[in-house]
C-alpha cells in the first residue's frame, strides 16, 4: 500500500510540474525579460497585495468567529460568504463590468485597475476566510481560556494570544489568497484592453499571435509567484520557530 502511495504521489507531482518544465525550458531558450513583460507582473503583483490586504482584514474577523463559534458557520452570512467560489468567474466579471461599466466608460487606467482590483476581491475572499478560520482552528482554546482566568478582556486574548499563535496560519493564507488573486483570468477577462494582468496579458497576446511574448510573460508571472511562495514558506517556517510550534 505504500509503495503504490508513493507512486501515486510520484505521477501527481511529474503530471502537475511538467507544464511548468516546459513552460521554463520554452522560456529559456528565448532567454528575453521586456520591460512590457515586468510591468505587467509588477501591476498585477500591486493588485493582488492590494486584494489581499482587504481579503485578509475580512477574512481574519469573520475566520475568527467561524472558528470560535460553531453556531455561527450553520447561518446564512456563512453561506453568503461562499457564493462567489461557486459561480462562474465568467459571470462574477462581467457582472462586475455591467455594474460598473460607468469606471471603464471614463476612459481613466486607473478606473480600469481599480475595477480589477474589486474583482480579485471578490473572487479570493472566500478563500481568505476559509483559510483564516484553519489558521485559528490551530489555536489551542486552552491557553485563550487560561489568559481570560487571569484577568485579559476578549479583545487583549485576541491580541496578545490568539493573534500571535495563528500568525504561521495567517501567513499561509495571505499566500493563498496572493496566488488566487494573482492569477486570476475569466473574472478580469472582461476589463480588458486595460490594463493587462498576467493572465489576460498571456491570453491576449496569444489569441493575436504573439506567441513568444506570451510564453515570456507567463514564465515570469510563474516564477514571481514561486518565488513569492517561497519566500512566505520561509517566513512561516521563521515565525513557527519562534513560537516553538513549527507545523509544515
Amino acid at each position: 500500500m505504500r509503495t503504490a502511495a508513493t507512486l501515486a504521489a510520484t505521477v501527481a507531482a511529474v503530471l502537475l510540474l511538467l507544464p511548468l518544465f516546459v513552460l521554463g525550458v520554452s522560456w529559456m531558450l528565448q532567454a528575453t525579460v521586456s520591460t512590457a513583460v515586468l510591468g505587467i507582473v509588477l501591476r498585477t503583483a500591486v493588485a493582488a497585495a492590494v486584494a489581499t490586504a482587504i481579503d485578509m482584514m475580512f477574512g481574519i474577523a469573520v475566520g475568527y468567529r467561524l472558528s470560535r463559534d460553531p453556531g455561527f458557520r450553520r447561518r446564512p452570512l456563512r453561506v453568503l460568504l461562499r457564493i462567489p467560489g461557486h459561480v462562474p468567474q465568467a459571470a462574477v466579471g462581467l457582472a462586475l463590468v455591467m455594474a460598473c461599466g460607468g469606471m471603464l466608460g471614463s476612459g481613466s487606467s486607473w478606473a480600469g485597475y481599480a475595477l480589477v482590483i474589486v474583482a480579485m476581491v471578490f473572487v479570493s475572499l472566500p478563500v481568505a476566510v476559509e483559510e483564516s478560520r484553519r489558521g485559528f482552528d490551530a489555536v489551542d482554546l486552552h491557553l485563550e481560556r487560561v489568559s481570560r482566568t487571569l484577568g485579559a478582556g476578549a479583545g487583549k486574548t485576541f491580541r496578545q494570544v490568539t493573534l500571535p499563535l495563528a500568525t504561521d496560519g495567517l501567513l499561509g493564507a495571505a499566500a493563498v489568497v496572493f496566488a488566487r488573486a494573482f492569477g486570476e483570468f475569466a473574472a478580469l477577462a472582461f476589463v480588458v484592453p486595460f490594463p493587462l494582468t498576467v493572465g489576460t496579458g498571456i491570453y491576449q497576446w496569444f489569441s493575436q499571435g504573439m506567441t513568444e511574448k506570451a510564453v515570456e510573460l507567463a514564465a515570469i508571472g510563474a516564477m514571481f509567484s514561486l518565488l513569492s511562495w517561497v519566500l512566505v514558506a520561509g517566513i512561516r517556517l521563521w515565525v513557527g520557530r519562534r513560537l516553538g510550534r513549527f507545523r509544515g
